[in-house]
């Protein structure tokens, strides 16, 4: 039996203590304490310095977008309520003037004004909603 544990202790000490390895990010001064690598706390701490920058770059790059989108959208909107008010005076003057045979009656003028304006006012509502939303707080 004395082989068998002097086998056993061979064994023993040729197995590896996983506690007893020092994390990559320690290291073992002289005294045998164990400090945090301070060149590994420095690469960590520059790495999410850097990747908060990068948030900060893409919001502020994705606020100038939408700053060009709406200045865009609102010219855009403008246009188009420009056109629709034309095309109703257009319209409005043409059954007016009869100008050419042209003859719409009081009930499909009705429909078309109010159908266009509703729909026009709606889009309208839609995208200024979109484009400029309240802000919170």
């Amino acid at each position: 039996m004395p082989e068998t544990e002097a086998g056993e202790q061979t064994v023993r000490q040729d197995i590896l203590d996983v506690d007893s390895i020092p994390d990559a990010t320690m290291s073992v001064d002289p005294q045998g304490d164990t400090q945090p690598d301070r060149d590994t706390e420095n690469i960590y701490a520059n790495q999410l310095a850097d990747d908060e920058h990068k948030e900060r770059v893409e919001k502020l790059q994705s606020l100038k977008q939408d700053r060009e989108q709406r200045k865009e959208f609102a010219v855009k909107i403008y246009r188009l309520i420009c056109c629709w008010l034309c095309g109703i005076a257009v319209l409005l003057l043409l059954r007016a003037w009869n100008c050419g045979g042209f003859y719409l009656s009081d009930s499909v003028l009705i429909a078309i004004i109010t159908s266009t304006s509703a729909n026009v006012i709606g889009l309208l509502a839609i995208v200024v909603l979109y484009l400029f939303p309240r802000r919170k707080g």
